[in-house]
């Protein structure tokens, strides 16, 4: 327009090459020239705001080719065709701002100079190599196969460069966007060496979705903007080079939040960690496709906290076996507490700590043990060739060491190696031991101040972890000397391995702190801090999600969870004070969520219920001897005469010693939480009295006062008020038998 248009060159290895604006009377507008290694090539035309600024061809290595198009802001003005010498050569099409126009390819002079082609599932998508006068300029790196795909890096001349955005008239255009799967996936912004460039959201499947970070001259690229739902976010970091993008925390209208869902071919999956106002917390729910799952660790301000309930297929699983650990707290106690109750006694804990416990599995030995199990020859080998033939390496940063052949140990991480661990150490069976993943209990009974027996074990527990190539780590394990004794001896410390073992006054026993005077106070603090951590996040999810089934959720996963787990053990020994101030973690997340929650009280009677029913169902169990089953006479004449199955259930009596409880029979598809609120119903409703072993006379009596309620409702008042008068008179002669005896 007869006006010089100065080119805004870029020099790459000393070599002038791509323009990557131009100026024209002052205003920015699309390259005009390339110098490639000597050589110019000039495209000569431009079409801005609407006018053909230049004529329509191109000059490459000297001769004449015809550019056709171009499309900048809106106005078609890209480059559809090329013809080279009377022929046309096929850039195929490119796409610019919903405009199908992605290069294929481009042959020169004869000679194939931009292949850039990428094959998704079928369909030819995204850019992979450029070739340009016989050297490899352009080899892209992208993720497939259904994953968010993206430009990765663009390397050019040997040298790492970047795609930059297109400004004009001050505004900034789209230069790219990308089909994945005939679906359109649009590129927003992105920052590169802090100007802003290449935008990096992606459309997939008609969901706003979330790219993998770019790296650019060896510096991680931040998306600057993210539009979800219509309202610009900011994505705050994500994960590189081909793994799988972990959202860490989202900012929508000012305000942190929990990210959306990304949907990646259809199926909705939640990041794997989220960060919520500068704390790493976790998402609600994983759904994969459409099952809803949760996740199973939480890390809250750098502590990894309690794992969280798993929901698969409706069905609510418990990960990290936390009832079989709460099993063997139970258990473990309980032989100390019956101990105690003889003269001249005391306790001795020891929690015993191994070193890389899985790192030193031998899978000769491991294989002999399984085999004395009686798994089958063919299951045992293919064990051993899983364990065998292992190689690892480490990386630092950038660097690499070598190849390692491993032959010992199970690999961390596995969900193989908890299970192989704990077969493997099945043999180790002191006279009280509570076995779990990587820590094994002896449970001292001394009496009348011999420790012989006790010191014994432990010198034989030693033994065993030499003959079976397992360190023990003193340095870790402690012990705990519980003694009620009013005289109290002086306690001979114990020596392992020439090292002395660490007494302490309190421990984490998987995840319960045990004093050595048992008044559960450091526990009950413990439990406040972790409980007053998450009702924070649960006021940072009132604010962004408003939604009260999802808050219940997330009370009943994290804070709920705390406060249950083995609430069997530790609540009735609990002080008022200790019980109230965990009631007013709930009473607190019962105000933010604003409905009505289950209190201490009642969690603990269910969780107690749940839990008797469980050990009576596991004849296996520690603690079933614990129990003994009242004559079935009362259970069998409902289950012949109602047909109920499930009344035998709830007629098994069992009690350590002597207790007293009501069942309030609901219907069988009501669920725990609903127990309190179901109404009473006659045709539905009676009664079981579990009593002490020396009261079953007392049994019949009110089994048949039950069995006349059913059946005559017109003297269910009478009947109700002999109940009472017999429930009152046992209640009188258990407790003059055994006053200081707990429910």
């Amino acid at each position: 327009m007869g006006t010089e248009a100065t080119p805004l060159s870029l020099e790459i290895m000393g070599t002038e090459a791509t323009p990557l604006s131009l100026e024209v009377m002052g205003t920015e507008a699309m390259l005009l020239s390339l110098e490639v290694i000597g050589t110019e090539s000039m495209p000569l035309a431009l079409e801005v705001m609407g006018t053909e600024a230049m004529p329509l061809s191109l000059e490459v290595m000297g001769t004449e080719a015809m550019l056709l198009s171009l499309e900048v802001m809106g106005t078609e003005t890209m480059l559809l065709s090329l013809e080279v010498m009377g022929t046309e050569a096929t850039p195929l099409s490119l796409e610019v701002m919903g405009t199908e126009a992605m290069l294929f390819s481009l042959e020169v002079m004869g000679t194939e100079a931009m292949p850039l082609s990428l094959e998704v599932s079928g369909t030819e998508a995204m850019l992979l190599s450029l070739e340009v006068m016989g050297t490899e300029a352009m080899p892209l790196s992208l993720e497939v196969s259904g994953t968010e795909a993206m430009l990765l890096s663009l390397e050019v001349m040997g040298t790492e460069t970047m795609l930059l955005s297109l400004e004009v008239m001050g505004t900034e255009a789209t230069p790219l966007s990308l089909e994945v799967m005939g679906t359109e996936a649009m590129l927003l912004s992105l920052e590169v060496m802090g100007t802003e460039a290449t935008p990096l959201s992606l459309e997939v499947m008609g969901t706003e979705a979330m790219l993998l970070s770019l790296e650019v001259m060896g510096t991680e690229a931040m998306p600057l903007s993210l539009e979800v739902s219509g309202t610009e976010a900011t994505p705050l970091s994500l994960e590189v080079m081909g793994t799988e993008a972990m959202l860490l925390s989202l900012e929508v209208m000012g305000t942190e939040a929990m990210p959306l869902s990304p949907e990646v071919m259809g199926t909705e999956a939640m990041p794997l960690s989220l960060e919520v106002m500068g704390t790493k917390a976790t998402p609600l729910s994983l759904e994969v496709m459409g099952t809803e799952a949760m996740l199973l660790s939480l890390e809250v301000m750098g502590t990894e906290a309690m794992p969280l309930s798993l929901e698969v297929m409706g069905t609510e699983a418990m990960p990290l076996s936390l009832e079989v650990r709460g099993d063997a707290i139970a258990t473990a106690l309980h032989a100390a507490l019956s101990h105690l109750e003889q003269q001249v006694s005391y306790v001795w804990l020891l929690f015993v700590d191994f070193s890389s416990a899985f790192n030193t599995i031998l899978p000769y030995k491991l294989m002999d043990k399984l085999g004395d199990l009686g798994l089958p020859h063919s299951t045992c080998m293919w064990i051993y060739s899983f364990l065998t033939g292992l190689s690892q390496r480490d990386r630092v940063g950038h660097h690499t060491s070598t190849v390692l052949s491993i032959s010992t140990g199970s690999p961390q991480g596995c969900v193989l190696s908890p299970l192989l661990y704990t077969l493997f150490t099945h043999d180790c069976t002191p006279t009280h031991h509570s076995n779990t993943i990587d820590d094994i209990t002896v449970v001292g009974l001394i009496s009348g101040g011999d420790e012989s027996n006790y010191r014994d074990e432990v010198e034989r527990l030693t033994v065993w972890c030499r003959e079976n190539n397992l360190l023990l780590n003193t340095s870790k394990t402690k012990e705990l000397v519980i003694d009620y004794r009013r005289k109290k001896t002086d306690i001979i410390p114990l020596i392992i391995s020439g090292d002395c073992v660490e007494r302490v006054d309190d421990f984490c026993f998987l995840g319960v702190y045990i004093e050595e005077d048992l008044t559960w106070s450091v526990n009950t603090s413990e439990l406040l801090k972790k409980a007053q951590q998450r009702l924070h996040f649960l006021r940072v999810l009132r604010k962004n999600i408003p939604t009260q089934r999802l808050l219940v959720s997330f009370y009943r996963c994290s804070i709920e969870s705390l406060l249950t787990y083995c609430i069997y053990v530790w609540y009735t020994s609990c002080t008022v004070a200790q019980r109230k101030a965990l009631q007013r973690v709930i009473n607190t997340a019962q105000k933010i969520i604003g409905c009505p929650l289950l209190t201490l009280e009642e969690l603990h009677s269910s969780c107690c219920l749940k839990k008797a029913q469980n050990i009576i169902k596991d004849t296996s169990h520690p603690g079933y001897h614990l129990f003994e089953l009242l004559p079935s006479v009362f259970c069998s004449f409902f289950h012949l005469s109602f047909k109920w199955s499930y009344v035998s259930k709830c007629a098994y009596v069992a009690t350590f010693e002597c207790c007293f409880l009501w069942f309030l029979r609901t219907p069988h598809s009501a669920s725990a939480d609903q127990l309190h609120k179901t109404p009473c119903s006659l045709t539905r409703m009676y009664f079981v009295c579990i009593v002490c072993v020396h009261c079953v006379y007392c049994v019949y009596v009110l089994s048949v006062v039950c069995i006349v309620c059913m059946y005559v409702c017109v003297v269910c008042i009478v009947c109700m008020y002999v109940c009472v008068l017999c429930v009152s008179c046992i209640w009188k002669v258990n407790n003059d038998r055994s006053r200081n005896e707990v429910h």
